[in-house]
């Protein structure tokens, strides 16, 4: 008999250290501290830009639904779960994103790894669509992307001179499809969208853009980076301190994806709770305009110290802030000199970044005060004057 456990466990063993993911167990107390065995650290990990995760208003919309409906909603949106606040909500998206329509999900990774099938469906096309890639997208747009049939091309990170060549030098035929973030969560760059719109416009080319990172943080209302897009893709975990994930698109591709998205289709429904806390979350983000100010003065007083420290950023475009680490035994180095200090961060490691980007991975968040961005380049110039 095959002992399947230990067929598995032989397997994980055989990984690569750096890619075998595991979950240390922890507890949060308030908007930034991460407790771990007792121990009382700042977050630099979290992707609640906005601090909205602990926020008042929205634990008393989502309680408020929670005791209109229930916990959950006991079925698909199609079958016994399409409440009239989810419609609501959906048009209050669109309203702010300024677009035909909106369509909610359970979760970022559902929405690319379903959606993105559903868009590329051969039978819609008679034909391979072609979808060109930034290389360094995000691995739940690669699954997408993977579960399609379809002639799929990358160009390099943000190497915009490179997907003009490819559309000039393959002269694509048929639907054409070009994939790219707002902003890049590991090493926090943004592409000039702009122009990716206009090679886009050039080439008759749908553009889709994951605005993951940026919604809340940028733009007018904390919109984002990308309002010409014909897709874009949000999500509600990050800058919005809630659940789930959303795309904007013209309405009559949101009636196509209703018919036939199978992460929609085949899914319960987000509960009352979830939707109680975007509602909240959406009333408030196009206010915060103080937090935001407030997150870009923190990240360019962060990376000013970085730089005098002689630390390598890898980009100097964002709020997500990544020291290039040397190797594995280095990042692993500074983390725990870091941790140890009381500051929670991650090493970044192949596979879910380049071996020439392993680093260590800083987001700012509006809870965050100077103090301690303080402590942080307080404990880095010791980790440095040790090495010296």
């Amino acid at each position: 008999m095959i002992d399947y456990s230990q067929k598995y466990f032989s397997y994980l063993e055989k990984m690569e250290g750096t890619a075998r993911k595991a979950m240390v167990s922890l507890d949060l107390e308030g908007e930034k501290v991460v407790v771990e065995d007792s121990k009382k650290h700042v977050n630099f990990s979290s992707n609640d830009y906005l601090g909205l995760r602990t926020n008042l208003y929205l634990k008393k919309r989502a309680i408020q639904l929670i005791e209109k409906y229930g916990v959950g909603l006991g079925g698909s949106r199609l079958i016994a779960g399409n409440l009239h606040v989810i419609e609501s909500l959906e048009k209050k998206i669109a309203d702010w994103k300024k677009t035909e329509a909106a369509l909610i999900m359970n979760s970022g990774y559902q929405l690319n790894s379903s959606v993105l099938p559903a868009l590329f469906n051969r039978d819609v096309f008679d034909h391979k669509p072609t979808v060109l890639i930034d290389k360094n997208v995000h691995a739940s747009i690669y699954d997408g992307c993977n579960k399609s049939e379809i002639n799929l091309l990358r160009y390099r990170h943000n190497d915009l001179n490179h997907l003009r060549k490819i559309f000039s030098s393959r002269k694509i035929k048929g639907a054409k499809f070009v994939i790219t973030e707002s902003l890049f969560s590991m090493n926090g760059t943004m592409p000039d969208i702009r122009e990716i719109n206009q090679i886009c416009s050039d080439n008759d080319s749908f553009l889709i853009v994951d605005e993951a990172h940026a919604l809340g943080v940028y733009g007018e209302q904390g919109r984002g980076l990308a309002p010409h897009a014909n897709m874009t893709i949000g999500t509600f975990g990050k800058a919005f301190g809630c659940q789930g994930a959303f795309l904007t698109c013209s309405q009559k591709l949101k009636q196509y994806l209703v018919a036939t998205c199978r992460g929609l289709i085949y899914t319960t429904a987000p509960s009352p709770a979830i939707l109680g806390s975007i509602l909240a979350a959406l009333d408030l983000i196009t206010t915060m305009e103080e937090p935001r100010k407030k997150i870009h003065s923190l990240a360019k007083y962060f990376k000013k110290n970085l730089i005098r420290l002689n630390l390598k950023i890898l980009s100097m475009d964002s709020h997500i802030i990544s020291i290039s680490m040397e190797d594995v035994t280095t990042a692993y180095r500074f983390q725990r000199l870091l941790r140890d200090a009381g500051v929670w961060v991650k090493a970044m490691f192949p596979p879910t970044v380049a071996k020439k980007n392993i680093c260590i991975r800083f987001s700012i968040c509006a809870f965050h005060e100077l103090e301690d961005i303080d402590k942080v380049i307080s404990c880095l110039t010791s980790a440095l004057n040790q090495d010296a």
